[in-house]
């Protein structure tokens, strides 16, 4: 609290103080006209939005006709068995035909007794059609389907005056088992509301209303020592931490506490290796305590993946673990060090039992979000030395923040990879903040020191991050100018230059000092953070990438633009290579 309360150390002139004052003054206006017309404009449209935007389908078939459709036959890779269910033997030639008399708008998949809702229950096909006109089928290459778990999914579109549809199950796995029963062409789509939608609705329209250009929020100077400033940013900084986990919530992912196999590399993903290395720690070790094939640590080089995949199917006696460092004949944990020795095995020596990667996945990313809204605030102290700032602007930034430093995105999958990239994003933004907490008070050491060791703990757990420190650079720039041009002057001024530097910079040699002995202790040389020796999709051991193709990488990570598609999620993976 005393960084956000603390003064800045340039108060905003007579003349920006008067402008934003009375521009706040013109924000006390009646709240009707400030506040009502953008409340009843949001309305509005969140009401058409819900009655016949999202809601298309119940107009567009109100006056149907429903059908059972005509059963035409099934192709040669599905099997269909007794008791309601068919089993895909080839899904490059299994499919459905169905038919009707009259042009089919929708299907509607009718209920059967051999559906088992679930978690992982989903249906999925490929749609082929053909009119009257037609004298063959015509390809459609999207995925559809349903699932038994959701209603809303058994109304699928076809359209286009189609009377015959396949439904092509090229989608499933062989040996895929799917429901098989009636099928209902045109069927009375009824009008269905979602409270989640809704709820994004006017999380939307709450933000378009809070934060659009004639907002009175930007009439309102930043002052954290006002309850009216202090209040909104408090409640700001708690919704942007806790929206990454209302996600992770509604995604409910997935928790599995051991290894899940992996078909395609008929190895064992090895998604409780921060527990695996938690143990490790507690026992006094540096690799995983997994079981090694005999033969995997034979070969004269398992990195190659189709050799390692090859010796997994011949000897699948003891299985082999894929997206974890394999070194000299045991298995290591190449993901960063310090969310082990800061939740999995502090948790799992106090309780003795191992902590759940969603729980981790939960702490990291809460914490995460807080230091990132901190930051931002933080910021809007630097730039309110030069020039006021509003408090819109504040908030505006707290959830541009949010939306943008990618944990929003990739908490939904409930994966482990992201807990050291939270934990990065985590003690990155900490340690910025406590870095221009030190700036702010005129070059704070104890403040320098601590968002240096903030910073330094980057390398334990994303290493990457650690470039995070040339921020430092522009960020002190007038200090480090200053300090050199007083210890030119020789005596007091030079020490205080000398144990400024040492605040700076001690707590990256600390830092440096225990990984680098971890990662000799582990791979014999210190610079080696196992990631070499990854068992993965291509043999990292001998890749080579040209030095030109480095230029494609930057433009791929900083510069691509979005490849915004028409249908949902609406925004793809680039796809470059």
């Amino acid at each position: 609290m005393s960084m956000l309360s603390s003064g800045m150390s340039r108060r905003p002139s007579r003349q920006e103080e008067a402008h934003m004052d009375a521009a706040a003054a013109g924000a006390r206006r009646p709240a009707s006209r400030v506040w009502l017309k953008p409340i009843l404009v949001a309305f509005v449209v969140i009401t058409v939005l819900e009655l016949f935007v999202f809601n298309l389908p119940f107009w567009q078939t109100i006056g149907s006709t429903p059908q059972q459709t005509h059963d035409d036959g099934v192709g040669s890779g599905l099997n269909v068995e007794t008791g309601g269910i068919a089993v895909v033997t080839d899904p490059e030639h299994a499919w459905r035909d169905v038919s009707a008399s009259q042009p089919i708008e929708y299907l509607y998949i009718d209920h059967v007794p051999s559906e088992r809702p679930s978690q992982n229950d989903s249906v999925k096909w490929r749609v082929s059609t053909m009119k009257s006109t037609d004298s063959g089928w015509y390809d459609a290459n999207a995925d559809v389907g349903y699932s038994p778990s959701s209603e809303s999914s058994r109304y699928s579109r076809v359209g286009d005056g189609s009377t015959h549809v396949r439904l092509r199950y090229q989608q499933m796995e062989k040996g895929a088992v799917i429901p098989y029963g009636p099928i209902t062409a045109n069927p009375r789509v009824p009008m269905r509301f979602s409270a989640l939608r809704l709820a994004l609705e006017l999380v939307a329209a709450l933000l378009i209303i809070l934060f659009r250009p004639n907002s009175p929020l930007y009439r309102i100077r930043l002052a954290l020592r006002r309850s009216s400033s202090l209040i909104p940013v408090g409640i700001c900084a708690v919704a942007t931490s806790l929206l990454p986990v209302a996600l992770l919530v509604m995604a409910s992912p997935q928790d599995s506490p051991e290894p899940t196999y992996w078909n395609y590399f008929a190895s064992y993903s090895a998604v409780n290796q921060y527990q695996m290395l938690a143990d490790a720690i507690l026992h006094g070790r540096t690799w995983l305590d997994y079981p090694v094939n005999d033969v995997l640590a034979g070969m004269s080089n398992p990195y190659d993946t189709k050799a390692r995949i090859a010796t997994a199917l011949a000897h699948p006696d003891v299985p082999i673990f894929f997206d974890v460092a394999f070194h000299d004949g045991r298995y290591y944990s190449y993901f960063g060090v310090l969310p082990a020795l800061l939740l999995f095995a502090p948790f799992k020596a106090i309780t003795g039992m191992d902590m759940a990667t969603n729980t981790a996945i939960i702490i990291t990313a809460t914490l995460a979000s807080a230091a990132v809204a901190l930051l931002t605030i933080q910021l809007a102290r630097l730039i309110g030395r030069r020039r006021a700032v509003s408090l819109g602007a504040a908030l505006f930034g707290m959830v541009a923040f949010m939306f943008g430093d990618g944990i929003a995105f990739v908490i939904q999958l409930g994966l482990f990879y992201q807990i050291p990239q939270e934990m990065a994003v985590l003690f990155a933004a900490l340690g910025l903040s406590l870095w221009i907490e030190a700036k702010l008070r005129g070059l704070n050491l104890p403040l320098l020191a601590s968002g240096s060791l903030c910073m330094a703990l980057t390398i334990a757990c994303r290493p990457q991050v650690i470039l995070a420190t040339l921020i430092a650079v522009p960020l002190f720039s007038d200090e480090i100018i200053g300090l050199w041009r007083q210890g030119l002057r020789g005596g007091a001024a030079l020490v205080r230059e000398l144990k400024t530097w040492s605040c700076a910079i001690a707590p990256y040699l600390l830092v440096f000092l225990l990984q680098f002995a971890y990662n000799q202790a582990r791979f014999g040389k210190f610079t080696d953070f196992g990631a070499t020796y990854n068992l993965t999709g291509y043999d990292m051991t001998h890749m080579r990438a040209p030095l030109t193709q480095y230029f494609s990488f930057v433009f791929t990570y900083l510069i691509q633009p979005p490849n915004i598609t028409a249908h949902f999620p609406f925004i793809q993976p680039a796809g470059c290579r």
